[in-house]
C-alpha cells in the first residue's frame, strides 16, 4: 500500500501559482488534478478534496481546454483548473511571483503576459 502526503489548500494553490510562469507548458495557469498530485507526492483524492475547497472560495476555477499535439493536427479536450483572480491577488501567488522575478527577471515575466 503506497503512503501518500497530506496536503494542504495552500499547497494546491501554490502549485496553480507556479504554473502561471512556467515556460515548459503549452498552457499556462493551466493544471490538472493527476499533473498537481504528481507536483505533490499526493493522491487524486487529496488535490481533489483541497481543490473542491478553493474553488468554493472563488480562488479556481475548472477549465476543459483542447491540448493539441506537435504538429496542431489532433486536439483532444483536457479538464483542469486555473486561478481567477481572486486567486491571483493571494498572498502565496504574491510570494511565488516575487520569486519568478528574482530568478528570471523582468524580461521574463514581461514574455509570459
Amino acid at each position: 500500500m503506497k503512503i501518500y502526503e497530506k496536503i494542504a489548500e495552500q499547497d494546491v494553490l501554490k502549485v496553480l501559482s507556479d504554473a502561471c510562469f512556467s515556460i515548459d507548458s503549452r498552457d499556462p495557469c493551466f493544471r490538472t488534478i493527476p499533473n498537481i498530485a504528481w507536483l505533490l507526492h499526493t493522491s487524486n483524492y487529496q488535490v481533489r478534496k483541497n481543490m473542491r475547497k478553493l474553488v468554493e472560495q472563488g480562488f479556481a476555477k475548472k477549465v476543459c481546454v483542447y491540448v493539441y499535439d506537435d504538429y496542431k493536427d489532433v486536439g483532444f479536450p483536457q479538464t483542469g483548473y486555473r486561478l481567477t483572480l481572486k486567486g491571483k491577488s493571494t498572498e502565496k501567488y504574491k510570494e511565488v511571483e516575487k520569486y519568478h522575478r528574482e530568478i528570471f527577471g523582468e524580461v521574463a515575466i514581461m514574455l509570459m503576459d
